[in-house]
């Protein structure tokens, strides 16, 4: 099982983005999100409820301070929440920010 890191960081272009966009883990991983950014932002499954995976909001980076970071999301086979097997892809947004479209990201699920 690897800690597998999502950062979301705001670009010269004044755009938030999760880095890596299109992230790939295994089964039994754990994925989490760490906000360089002011505002607070909140990943959610396209399609599920806003706090499918997280119970909260990520709280925004404040100056002088580390950046805050998610609990762990685990992904398994079939996915909790699609009943899909591996491989699967789920797509995410920011559930803050729904109506930019530079904060998605997809995760790809394999054995």
């Amino acid at each position: 099982m690897a800690q597998v890191k999502i950062e979301i960081t705001r670009g010269d272009n004044d755009l938030v983005t999760f880095n890596p966009q299109n992230q790939s883990v295994t089964t039994l991983d754990n994925v989490f999100w760490v906000n360089y950014d002011a505002e607070a932002h909140w990943p959610a499954p396209k399609g599920g409820k806003t706090n499918d995976w997280l119970s909260s909001q990520i709280p925004g980076k404040q100056p002088g301070a580390p950046p805050a970071s998610s609990g762990g999301v685990t992904f398994f086979d079939p996915d909790s929440i699609t009943k899909k097997n591996t491989p699967y892809t789920t797509a995410y947004y920011c559930v803050n920010h729904p109506n930019r479209a530079n904060e998605t990201g997809t995760i790809t699920v394999t054995e």
